[in-house]
């Protein structure tokens, strides 16, 4: 498997965990300069395994943590840094 392929798959769990009902347009937004067909394939590959639950409301889907239960809430765009941080080393 890929590193860009595995780091996309990270940043796309990483955004189901701390933003919960993240809409998928803004999941892509918020995936840059990664392209919608890499976030999708990542999506695809992460609802498969059971790491993320993608809901219909409507038009709208959102995706979740597995662990995040049936509730979702709205969630805003997530910050990408946040993510980055939280896999970073500490000195």
């Amino acid at each position: 498997m890929s590193l860009i392929r595995e780091e996309v798959k990270r940043l796309v769990t990483c955004a189901a965990q701390t933003h919960p009902g993240l809409r998928m347009d803004d999941l892509i937004l918020a995936c840059t300069p990664y392209t919608w067909n890499q976030v999708f394939g990542a999506v695809n590959e992460l609802i498969k395994d059971g790491t993320i639950i993608l809901r219909q409301h409507g038009r709208i889907y959102a995706l979740s943590s597995s662990s995040e239960g049936d509730t979702l809430p709205p969630a805003s765009i997530p910050e990408r840094r946040a993510c980055e941080q939280e896999e970073s080393p500490q000195e």
